[in-house]
């Protein structure tokens, strides 16, 4: 009878563990993450793998790249370059973006971190992040140091075709490099939603999924406030540069911006996702009497602004003292947290915005990255 018995126990334990094992992969790959803003990626579920496509890699790109995420030990698919083919999760990488600082600092994967490119311009370095080797960036990046430490992925952005060869030296040379390319999204909530894209290399994307529905939660709740506003104040940015005044066009997530927060944006009607070079001319016929002028280059008085052109006085909210930029988190290296963390959290950027251009709404609110010039 103790033997039957003995029998029986065995083999519902190995019933139970027939059962963990099929129920509880190694990955969490059968999580369904949804895409809802970003146009930049998408992301295919296969059975012991998933395939990312980064659909523009780099500005103007022709082809896709698609990175297949391999769990460790599974043979990977055919018809798939193979330095492409990455096992999951990450033990090691470097970057040469400091936006992917706050994705892996939110994500609880900054350990993973072994060098960090452009470590100047990363605002308000973390102690851990200070001691980690510079590896350079853009087409500057220190090929011998990346050898060395022999990270599995190089996550990289790619603006010129330099920076692209750079890239291909580094994958010759036996290292994987997966580009990010948030930047190029138009709209805030689609720059945000890339910490998604990050976190299926760290298989991290429930975490993912629950930062990004805070961000987009509070931001709509904002974009409602904004948008029901009957007084909608004129607002315009930037500033002319070598004779030229870059604005924002209407696609572009800066005056996607303005919009949400109930602004009067005055190339809207523009469907372009870049920037609109115009002359100062321009400028001045169509927002000389606008209620904001926002992120003026990098001055921070009224004098300074005047000091580069007087006819910069000639603008309403010159003479009303109603300019404000965006460099108020903004260390001795350069580093600009509106760059960094206002990537992840839009919300941010337009809870101040609202606070600028409808004062009324947040009385008692203290601007995180703006700051009035006087």
């Amino acid at each position: 009878m103790k033997a039957i018995k003995k029998h029986l126990i065995l083999n519902v334990l190995v019933l139970v563990c027939l059962f963990l094992t099929i129920d509880s992969p190694a990955l969490s790959l059968e999580g369904r993450l949804s895409i809802d803003h970003a146009l930049g990626f998408d992301v295919e579920y296969h059975e012991g793998y998933i395939i990312l496509t980064a659909y523009e890699p780099w500005p103007a790109a022709t082809e896709a790249i698609q990175y297949v995420l391999l769990e460790r030990g599974k043979t990977p698919p055919d018809g798939f370059r193979k330095e492409n083919i990455i096992e999951i999760p990450l033990q090691s990488c470097v970057s040469t973006t400091t936006v992917n600082l706050v994705f892996m600092k939110e994500l609880g994967v900054l350990a993973t971190l072994i060098g960090q490119g452009g470590k100047r311009y990363v605002y308000a370095p973390s102690p851990s992040v200070e001691e980690l080797p510079e590896i350079g960036s853009g087409a500057d990046l220190d090929l011998e140091k990346l050898l060395e430490l022999s990270p599995e992925v190089i996550f990289a952005y790619s603006y010129s075709s330099s920076e692209r060869d750079v890239l291909h030296q580094l994958q010759r040379m036996g290292l994987k490099v997966v580009l990010m390319s948030e930047y190029l999204e138009n709209s805030p909530l689609g720059r945000a939603e890339w910490i998604k894209f990050l976190s299926f290399f760290f298989d991290k994307t429930s975490e993912a999924e629950k930062i990004f529905h805070r961000v987009s939660q509070r931001y709509n709740e904002l974009v409602s406030m904004g948008r029901s506003m009957d007084k909608k104040p004129v607002v315009f940015s930037n500033l002319a540069y070598n004779g030229v005044w870059y604005v924002p066009g209407g696609g572009n997530w800066v005056a996607q911006l303005f919009r949400d927060a109930g602004g009067d944006y005055p190339w809207s009607g523009d469907p372009s996702e870049g920037s609109l070079a115009l002359d100062l001319e321009t400028v001045l016929m169509n927002a000389s009497n606008a209620d904001v002028w926002l992120n003026p280059g990098g001055c921070e008085t009224l004098e300074e602004l005047k000091g580069v052109d007087d006819r910069y006085g000639l603008f309403r909210p010159f003479r009303i003292g109603e300019i404000y930029n965006h460099n108020k988190r903004v260390d001795s290296g350069g580093g600009n947290d509106y760059h960094q963390r206002g990537v992840l959290h839009p919300e941010e950027i337009l809870e101040d915005l609202l606070a600028i251009l409808h004062p009324q709404l947040f009385p008692e609110h203290k601007l995180m990255y703006y700051k009035k010039l006087d």
